[in-house]
């Protein structure tokens, strides 16, 4: 009886131990679903953001991103926003010695540009993991730190020997793009995963094909136990035949496999709806009819077929949804969107010259799980004016709770503005604007203004 009654007690401790813990390693492999205590937030994707804008929500509605410099956290109800540290004694944003900077646990002065973002911001079991690259350092190394969302405990937890572009973070582990060169100069891609308790070593879980030349992996989502990507080739002689393949790797038995799609053509946009991926593709012939025009940063599009699929690219079906190639795709589980909010973004300004009033709002179209279309909506389009066109900077994805937040960071000084507006506005704005109001205001701090200086030649001492 004592054994049977041992047997119990600990099977009761194992349980609690597994609940406390939430999403770990040892649970790669369990429903196919999204775990919002550990999961990568599908609901805040968006790979044609040009400023590394990483939002994240923990499982009470609070937000945490970077912004000028520092980690925010944001309380819906209490309407609070402030650099993520819990030191008293601490001026966090408002410190102007350099020297002190590093002191507070919110400072992460992450290397971003329009072309490339190193960071990652992700929340797990009450933890902020933060991957990326820190500016004014000694090294450029990607690193991940980690801190309590009260703002304590902040760890670091590994240093990698090169600076990682495409990367995100689920269930437990770090996942990146890794380019290496050999002594002649030639460079291999690959994936790599590292666990996030730093207890392991970088592995290797992902190699493409020798048959082309590979000169990219991006575009990492994650829902359930698996792990998306893309891989870009061209061949290898001529250099001219660029194929873009996507993969789905099960992190339960480390087997990758590439999403075949009909007649060949390419996959250009994934995300996950009512546990299904979906995603739409691209037509090789059309797009040589219109003259390539979308690849050459003009608004010019034409309507694409849209599918669903298993969460492993198989059973596919066309599903009722109009989309439009370059347009995006957001979803939280009850609503799928899409949008041209991508196509605003152009580098060539003859276009915006011509018609400016086109360039001013993106507008979003509204499906219930059924794949029906229920509303639509606009939001102003925000952008950064450059040399090479018009940059899109602001963020509105649907996000995970019962409000969808937009970010908007100003390229020039770090400063943003975080706006929110109310989900269930959805089936009632028939295509007028999705009303937002202001929630914080972050200007610009003195770390970001000396980040500003020492890009232009202003001496400092590296941390």
């Amino acid at each position: 009886m004592k054994k049977v009654t041992r047997r119990i007690i600990l099977a009761i401790l194992a349980l609690d131990i597994l609940t406390a813990t939430g999403c770990s390693k040892m649970q790669q492999g369990r429903a196919d679903s999204f775990d919002p205590a550990c999961d990568y937030q599908y609901q805040y994707y968006n790979t044609d953001v040009e400023l590394g804008l990483n939002i994240t929500e923990d499982e009470s509605g609070c937000l945490y991103y970077l912004a000028g410099g520092y980690l925010y956290k944001y309380d819906p109800k209490t309407g609070e926003n402030a650099p993520l540290c819990n030191k008293t004694n601490c001026l966090h944003d408002k410190e102007t010695d350099e020297t002190r900077f590093k002191s507070c646990n919110a400072f992460f002065p992450i290397v971003d540009d329009f072309a490339k973002s190193t960071s990652v911001v992700s929340y797990e079991n009450g933890y902020i993991y933060i991957a990326g690259t820190v500016d004014w350092a000694y090294s450029y190394n990607t690193f991940i730190t980690r801190i309590k969302t009260d703002g304590s405990q902040r760890q670091d937890i590994h240093e990698f020997n090169g600076q990682y572009y495409n990367s995100i973070m689920h269930r437990g582990y770090y996942y990146y793009a890794d380019k290496a060169y050999d002594e002649d100069g030639n460079y291999s891609f690959s994936v790599k995963s590292y666990p996030l308790d730093g207890h392991g070593k970088e592995k290797t879980i992902f190699v493409p094909s020798g048959e082309m030349l590979t000169y990219e992996i991006d575009d990492f989502m994650a829902y359930g136990k698996y792990l998306y990507f893309c891989v870009s080739q061209t061949d290898k002689e001529t250099k001219s035949t660029s194929k873009y393949r996507y993969y789905c790797l099960d992190t339960s038995t480390g087997k990758t496999a590439e999403i075949k799609v009909p007649d060949n053509e390419k996959i250009i946009r994934i995300n996950f709806f009512n546990d299904k991926l979906i995603f739409y593709t691209e037509n090789d012939e059309k797009d040589a009819e219109m003259g390539n025009k979308w690849y050459d940063g003009t608004p010019d599009s034409y309507e694409v077929p849209m599918y669903e699929a298993d969460l492993d690219g198989k059973n596919q079906k066309e599903i009722p949804v109009k989309i439009q190639l370059g347009y995006n795709i957001y979803s939280d589980g009850d609503y799928l969107v899409v949008s041209n909010d991508n196509l605003l973004s152009v580098t060539d300004k003859k276009y915006i010259d011509a018609d400016p009033e086109a360039f001013k709002e993106a507008t979003y179209y509204v499906y219930d799980k059924n794949y029906k279309l229920v509303d639509s909506y606009t939001e102003d389009f925000k952008g950064y004016n450059s040399e090479y066109g018009i940059y899109r900077v602001y963020y509105s994805p649907l996000g995970v709770g019962k409000t969808s937040y937009s970010l908007v960071i100003d390229p020039e000084d770090g400063s943003a503005v975080l706006y929110g507006g109310d989900k269930s506005q959805i089936g009632g704005l028939d295509g007028s604007q999705f009303k937002r109001k202001k929630l914080a205001v972050i200007a610009q701090s003195p770390a970001a203004k000396f980040g500003i200086e020492v890009s232009h030649g202003k001496p400092y001492k590296r941390f």
